[in-house]
C-alpha cells in the first residue's frame, strides 16, 4: 500500500487498502466531518467524499452556509475497505483494522483542534463516541473522549439508497454543528422533579390547561413507537407529565401520584401524548378522563409525512438537551422525565410551524376532531356479512380464472412453457401427463389442462 505512515506497518488492511487518503479541507471553520472509509470513487479522485455522496454532502453544506473547503473531512479508516459495508458490523478483523488506524484520526484532531465533530453514519459514531444508533442519536450533542462536542448524522450514501427524506435531518444536523462551531449554540436549562410527591403537587398547583402525559410499561422502552399499540400489556410502571418546556415531573405508578395525575388530566383543557394510540387506552383503563387529546406523533406526521415518527428521532428538531433514549434501564426516572419534556417541545414546535403554514386548523379538523369518532368505530368493530363475503370470493376467483384463460389463448403455443422430465429414479413408475379433455400428451404442451397418472418422478 502506497502513502503509508508509520502507523500502517503491520496492518492487515495493506492487503487491500491500495493507499492512504489524507484529510480534505483546511478546517478553518472548526468543523471536522468524519465518515466510514473511502471507496472506489474516493480512491480514483484521491479525495474523501467524492462522487454522488460527496455531491450530496456539498449541497447540504451550502444550504446551511458552510463551504466544504473550510471543513476538515476525513474517515474512520483512511484506506479502502475490502468490500462495501465491511465496517458496518464489527468483526475481529474490522475491529483490528480500525484500532490500527485509530492514531491517524487522533493525531488529526490534536493538530486541527476542531470546535465540533460531525459523524456521518454508524461506523463513524461508533469510532468517535463508542455508541450506536443513528436514528435515536442524530442531531443531539454528544460528549467525546477528545473533549469536543459531537453531532451524529446520516451518511449521504444511506440517504441516496432510497432515504431521501433523511436529507432534512442531515441539513438540520449540519446547521447545529455550524452553530456550535460559531459559538452561537447554547443548551436550554431543564428542571425535572423526580419521584418527589411534594414537588409534583407543587408543580401542578396551577392546574395547567395544556398538559403532556407519558407512560412507561414493561415493554414500552423496547417497542417501536410507531407500532407500540400492538403491545398487549396494560401494566403501567411509571409516568411523567409536563406543562412547560424545560420542565417535567416523573413518578412511579403508585398512590398518591396516580390520583394527582388523574385529577390533572381531567382538569387540563388539552392533554398531549406522543402516540396516544398506546397511552390513552391504558390510562383510560386506570380511570383517567380527558377533555381533548392531541397526539404529537401524528401532529409531526402531518407536518413531515416522509420521516420517522419516533420521539427519539423527532425530538432534536425542537429539543436541545442530550440524547436519553438509551437510559431507560439505567436512569428510568430521568428517562421518563425527558420523554414528557421532549414531547412538550415537539408539540409546541410543530404547532407553531403548522400555524405559520396555515395548516393548524386543518390538523384540528382532520385529525383531532376525527380521532374520537374513529376510536368509537374501532371499538365497535367492523361488521362482516360472511355469506356475502364468501359469494364475493367465489365470484372474484371465477372472474380471475376466466381472465387467465383469456390471456392464455392470446399466447402463441410455441411460447408457452412446458416441463422436460428427467430419467425417473430406479424403481419409480413413469409419470404420464395427458390432457383431461383429449387425452393427448402433445396437447398439454399447448396449454391444455393436464392430469397426472402414476407416482412423482424427479423433474426440473
Amino acid at each position: 500500500m502506497i502513502n503509508c505512515s508509520h502507523h500502517c506497518f503491520g496492518c492487515l488492511a495493506q492487503a487491500w487498502g491500495e493507499k492512504r487518503l489524507e484529510p480534505d479541507g483546511d478546517g478553518t471553520n472548526g468543523i471536522l466531518i468524519v465518515g466510514d472509509s473511502p471507496w472506489l470513487e474516493e480512491m480514483s479522485q484521491e479525495r474523501n467524499f467524492s462522487g454522488a455522496s460527496g455531491s450530496l454532502l456539498e449541497r447540504c453544506l451550502r444550504r446551511v452556509g458552510v463551504e466544504r473547503s473550510a471543513c476538515t473531512i476525513a474517515n474512520s479508516v483512511w484506506c479502502r475497505a475490502p468490500r462495501l459495508g465491511f465496517y458496518d458490523k464489527p468483526s475481529a478483523l474490522s475491529e483490528q483494522v480500525t484500532s490500527q488506524c485509530r492514531p491517524h484520526l487522533d493525531e488529526l484532531i490534536e493538530q486541527r483542534r476542531p470546535r465540533v465533530i460531525v459523524t456521518l453514519g454508524g461506523v463513524a459514531l461508533r469510532r468517535v463516541c463508542g455508541v450506536t444508533g443513528i436514528t435515536a442519536r442524530h442531531g443531539y450533542v454528544h460528549a467525546s473522549p477528545y473533549g469536543v462536542p459531537v453531532i451524529p448524522s446520516f451518511h449521504p450514501s444511506y440517504i441516496l439508497q432510497g432515504n431521501a427524506g433523511m436529507t432534512t435531518a442531515l441539513v438540520f444536523d449540519l446547521n447545529r454543528a455550524r452553530e456550535i462551531a460559531k459559538g452561537g449554540w447554547t443548551q436550554t436549562p431543564a428542571s425535572y422533579v423526580l419521584d418527589d410527591y411534594l414537588g409534583a403537587a407543587d408543580y401542578f398547583h396551577k392546574w395547567p390547561e395544556l398538559l403532556v402525559v407519558d407512560i412507561e410499561t414493561p415493554k414500552s422502552a423496547k417497542l417501536d413507537e410507531e407500532e407500540a399499540e400492538e403491545d398487549e400489556s396494560y401494566t403501567i410502571l411509571r409516568a411523567s407529565m409536563s406543562h412547560t418546556p424545560g420542565t417535567s415531573v416523573s413518578f412511579p405508578w403508585t398512590e398518591p401520584y396516580v390520583s394527582l395525575a388523574r385529577e390533572a388530566c381531567a382538569r387540563a383543557k388539552v392533554v398531549v401524548m406522543h402516540n396516544a394510540n398506546f397511552d390513552q387506552p391504558r390510562l383510560e383503563a386506570q380511570g383517567f378522563t380527558f377533555k381533548c387529546v392531541h397526539d404529537s406523533m401524528w401532529e409531526w406526521h402531518f407536518l413531515q409525512s416522509d420521516l420517522p415518527k419516533t420521539l427519539g428521532f423527532v425530538a432534536p428538531f425542537y429539543y436541545d438537551g442530550p440524547a436519553w433514549k438509551h437510559l431507560s434501564e439505567a436512569q428510568p426516572a430521568f428517562y421518563s422525565a425527558v420523554d414528557a419534556d421532549a414531547t412538550m417541545r415537539v408539540y409546541l414546535g410543530v404547532r407553531a410551524e403548522l400555524q405559520r403554514q396555515g395548516r393548524w386548523e386543518r390538523w384540528l379538523r382532520h385529525c383531532v376532531e376525527a380521532t374520537p369518532i374513529l376510536r368509537r368505530m374501532g371499538q365497535r368493530g367492523v361488521l362482516i356479512n360472511r355469506e356475502r363475503q364468501g359469494e364475493l370470493k367465489v365470484r372474484l376467483e371465477r372472474e380471475r380464472d376466466e381472465k387467465m384463460a383469456q390471456l392464455q389463448r392470446e399466447v402463441p403455443p410455441e411460447l408457452k412453457p412446458f416441463k422436460v422430465y428427467k430419467r425417473p429414479r430406479e424403481g419409480a413408475v413413469e409419470r404420464k401427463v395427458r390432457c383431461t379433455k383429449c387425452a393427448s400428451e402433445e396437447a398439454v404442451q399447448n396449454g391444455h389442462k393436464a392430469e397426472v397418472h402414476g407416482v412423482d418422478v424427479q423433474t426440473d
